[in-house]
């Protein structure tokens, strides 16, 4: 008795602890021991690697089940070396059809804004934030504008939506994409919506897509590709609610955040 009263007072007063570390920690440092060996090793094969990070992070994550959605998701990361492709952020890639589902964690992210410092931290700034969602995907984004969304009655969730023109250049700056991001509980859900042609052309801003082309053809587009850039953007943030594609394109909004909502991971909740 008096052998584990002693060690217990070891373990209090002379701060020694035996807690193993979290799945998290556990990830991330597995996780960079593969890209210190990848950067001094000419082995190129990662997925040995990639399939070990996978199902730690299947642990870390739990069963997600979103309707929609596949119900086995794959890791995130694309490569484990310093390349194109490199350090996108950790969790887990759903896709189905138009839609690809990424889900990570509060806890994950931590580790991310340790790698990314420049980043904002703040969930809510987070979700408007082109960059991340740029590791998110490893597509190009562009915050154009928002999609008002409302959340449940008494959802503590943080929820964001927004279009995404991917590109700044007004040869093609029309949106291609929605992104919704949604944090609720300890999980991080974004989703990207493609939307293919469905602003291709907006008929109220047509003539100044014109101008453009005609600046272009003569070869004096550079002078003023900022203003009528500027301009056409203008234009399609006043003009795209008045869109009939737009209703639907709110409705499809609020579909995703609803099956966001209803999604419970199955057992035991980490």
């Amino acid at each position: 008795m008096k052998t584990i009263l002693f060690a217990s007072a070891l373990l209090l007063v002379g701060g020694i602890s035996w807690a193993r570390p979290s799945l998290e920690e556990r990830y991330h440092k597995t996780r960079d021991g593969f890209i210190r060996q990848f950067d001094t090793s000419e082995i190129a094969d990662q997925q040995g690697a990639l399939d070990n990070l996978e199902k730690l992070l299947v642990e870390i994550i739990g069963p997600i089940k979103v309707a929609g959605f596949p119900e086995k998701g794959q890791i995130n990361l694309e490569t484990l070396q310093k390349e194109l492709g490199f350090g996108m952020v950790d969790g887990l890639r759903f896709a189905s059809g138009e839609e690809t589902l990424v889900v990570t964690t509060r806890a994950l992210l931590k580790y991310y804004f340790k790698d990314n410092d420049e980043r904002p931290k703040d969930l809510k700034k987070l979700a408007k934030d082109s960059d991340f969602h740029r590791r998110v995907f490893d597509l190009p984004v562009c915050y154009f504008m928002e999609i008002p969304v409302r959340t449940p009655d008494g959802s503590k969730s943080v929820v964001h939506a927004f279009l995404d023109q991917e590109t700044q250049s007004v040869d093609d700056i029309t949106p291609k994409a929605v992104i919704v991001f949604m944090a609720k509980g300890e999980r991080v859900f974004v989703v990207r919506y493609g939307l293919g042609d469905t602003f291709d052309q907006i008929p109220a801003c047509k003539d100044i897509r014109d101008r453009f082309a005609a600046m272009t053809a003569s070869g004096t587009a550079e002078d003023y590709d900022e203003k009528v850039a500027k301009d056409y953007e203008e234009c399609l943030v006043e003009n795209l609610r008045k869109e009939s594609a737009f209703g639907p394109l709110k409705d499809q909004v609020r579909s995703i955040v609803d099956r966001l909502e209803r999604a419970v991971p199955e057992g035991q909740a980490r």
